[in-house]
């Protein structure tokens, strides 16, 4: 054999030892990388079924506080947020928040689509509170397409022609409310169905109990409200006996209430690399057979799984 045929040879044998290196390692490596996908699905399926345990635990905890007490307030234990806890190389945390204790949004009309004068002003004197246009008030009417009219003739059918806000990311498209004004808004307001009208004045932020009482002294809102972890309200009438309002006595019935049905979850899961943070609204309800959810969220900016609530009742 020449010399050249044997170089040739020589270079050919090198070349298929280095492909059939290069293969077993790219086989390897789609092995290493095969079993790094199983590996984080597996991971993925127990952090949901970690969160899905957390909102069965929410639920149950909401049940047992309607079971055992007629009031909500922030003493109770569904108030007491789970910091990050780890078990397990999983880490949870988790908080619940009661959505009775905020301006409900959709409460700004009647079910006949109709201005309830009652309520916007409040709405206005919230804003004024925040320090925010009292312009956005007219924007979210004309927005929701409600009428001014006589609030006081109810019975009539639902309104076909209301545009009832779903979820609050939904003041986005109303002229005015920017993301820093929504971000102001966001503690202090919710989006329910039309009908939950009722505000707990238990867990209710200071700032909305001066809009929804201008004639009480704001000291002695805020000397009461310290105290409901402990001293909380037992009903309405207990709270007009200790803050003692002038002209809106007889209104603070038509909206104020110590009970609340609605509650959002919040929880964070993680595990290794991965997280998944969850938000849901849970309605608690004994007519309905206890708690349950009506929708959930997953992940930042997920839009929800499913949306129940109807806002015509």
């Amino acid at each position: 054999m020449k010399k050249s045929q044997k170089g040739m040879a020589v270079v050919i044998a090198l070349l298929l030892v280095a492909l059939a290196a290069s293969a077993s390692a790219l086989m390897l490596w789609q092995q290493h990388l095969w079993w790094r996908q199983v590996e984080e699905e597996q991971t993925r399926a127990q952090v949901r079924e970690v969160t899905r345990a957390g909102i069965t635990w929410a639920v149950a905890v909401l049940q047992y506080n309607r079971m055992t007490s007629p009031v909500v307030y922030p003493g109770q234990l569904w108030a007491q947020p789970m910091p990050e806890t780890e078990a397990q190389g999983v880490k949870v945390s988790g908080t619940l928040t009661d959505m009775q204790g905020r301006f409900n949004l959709n409460a700004l009309g009647t079910r006949e689509g109709v201005q309830d004068p009652l309520r916007v002003a409040q709405f206005r004197r919230l804003l004024a509170q925040l320090h925010l246009p009292l312009s956005l008030s007219n924007a979210l009417m004309n927005h929701m397409q409600l009428r001014v009219g006589d609030a006081s003739q109810e019975g009539g059918p639902p309104a076909l022609s209301a545009n009832w806000l779903e979820r609050l990311d939904m003041l986005r498209w109303v002229t005015g409310f920017t993301p820093e004004v929504i971000a102001r808004l966001e503690p202090y307001v919710t989006v329910l169905p039309q009908s939950v009208n009722r505000i707990n004045v238990n867990t209710a932020p200071v700032p909305l109990l001066k809009a929804l009482m201008p004639d009480v002294d704001p000291g002695m809102l805020e000397a009461q409200s310290r105290q409901r972890v402990v001293n909380y309200f037992v009903n309405v009438a207990d709270f007009i006996n200790r803050v003692k309002p002038d002209a809106e006595r007889d209104r603070v019935k038509d909206w104020a209430s110590t009970d609340s049905g609605w509650f959002r979850l919040e929880s964070r899961v993680k595990q290794g690399r991965i997280v998944l943070a969850t938000r849901a609204m849970v309605k608690v309800d004994p007519s309905e057979g206890g708690a349950r959810v009506i929708w959930r969220q997953d992940g930042v900016g997920a839009l929800p799984r499913q949306e129940t609530h109807d806002n015509n009742p």
